[in-house]
């Protein structure tokens, strides 16, 4: 009678040991995950609705194999629109002079090429140029260094980056430093119009 009842241990033993092989083999062959060490070109994708975004956290590696370029393309290009202005204004004896831009109601400007031009006059008098910009209800003046050039005409091109808030105005200013006949300054800008953030 003993030698029945461990016979029929010994056999449950071995048929719960083949159970658990089996359940473990199916488990390996169905489980999916990443890519080990040696495959690392096998592809994880990751697919979350908009609603529910997948959280990330640290550093995120982006990479591409072989000659295959990445596709890379700027999200705000339909956002911008390309603008340039140009404007003058002439100073007298008395002083200086002033020209303006208006930003639309709608959209933040971002200067990238400013210029202003001008001859001198008889009496070859310096001048100062700048222009004011404003950010967050905070007005600066950005002053334009004009270097005179032969015959007493003076210019300057600059690449900047500036910024002018919705439905503000950008405003051009001119000033006689000394006699002076009075001088014409032609003002230029050109950049892009951008949705506000």
């Amino acid at each position: 009678m003993t030698r029945i009842r461990i016979s029929r241990s010994i056999g449950a033993v071995i048929v719960l040991f083949a159970v658990a092989g089996i359940a473990a083999l199916i488990a390996s062959n169905t489980a999916q995950g990443q890519p080990s060490t040696s495959n690392p070109t096998r592809p994880v994708e990751v697919v979350n609705l908009p609603s529910n975004p997948v959280p990330v956290a640290g550093t995120v590696a982006v990479s591409n194999l072989g000659n295959i370029p990445l596709p890379v393309r700027d999200v705000d290009s339909r956002a911008r629109r390309p603008f340039q202005f140009a404007t003058s204004c002439s100073t007298t004896t008395s002083g200086g002079c002033l020209a303006s831009y208006g930003v639309p109601n709608d959209k933040r400007a971002v200067i990238e090429y400013v210029s202003a031009d001008t001859f001198l006059g008889s009496s070859g008098a310096a001048l100062r140029v700048a222009f004011t910009t404003q950010i967050g209800g905070n007005r600066v003046t950005h002053h334009l260094p004009l270097a005179e050039k032969l015959g007493g005409h003076a210019s300057l091109g600059e690449t900047v980056r500036l910024y002018s808030d919705p439905g503000t105005v950008i405003t051009f200013f001119g000033e006689r430093l000394g006699s002076s006949d009075g001088e014409t300054i032609f003002f230029t800008i050109s950049g892009y119009l951008a949705d506000p953030e």
